[in-house]
């Protein structure tokens, strides 16, 4: 989250991730380019409903990659159509976020992320998430 964590926060927005056994959801993106800033100072809420695994499409962070700016982001094709996407570069490390239900994952806005795909046969994953920004 950075250094500076601010005393209120005003609700940026909210959406709903109902991932399907065998569904996908989003491609690597850094969420600060959906809200059309760079700012280092939005903060990412995850809240997940159900156990989150490699199996269901938990979440994939690329570690400090908050640090290095904005990303170009390009549109999807095939399954990731949906919406822009970031590249992943070789040789930067990718984190599989796996926790169990009611976790509540914070991150920068700016860090790069995506969510495997569902590969189990019958569990969901849903999740919940917010986007906040300090409210002075």
């Amino acid at each position: 989250l950075g250094q500076e964590v601010p005393d209120h926060v005003d609700v940026f927005g909210t959406k709903f991730f109902p991932m399907w056994p065998g569904g996908v959801s989003v491609s690597w993106h850094q969420d600060c380019h959906y809200f059309g800033t760079g700012s280092p100072r939005i903060i990412s809420c995850g809240v997940y409903l159900e156990d989150t695994d490699v199996e269901n499409g938990c979440l994939q962070v690329v570690p400090g990659s908050h640090t290095r700016g904005m990303l170009s982001h390009e549109p999807g094709q095939g399954e990731q159509a949906q919406g822009e996407w970031a590249s992943l570069k070789s040789g930067w490390e990718v984190v599989d976020v796996e926790v169990p239900a009611g976790s509540v994952v914070l991150f920068n806005a700016m860090l790069l992320h995506a969510a495997r795909k569902n590969c189990h046969a019958s569990r969901s994953r849903y999740s919940i998430f917010g986007h906040f920004v300090p409210s002075s």
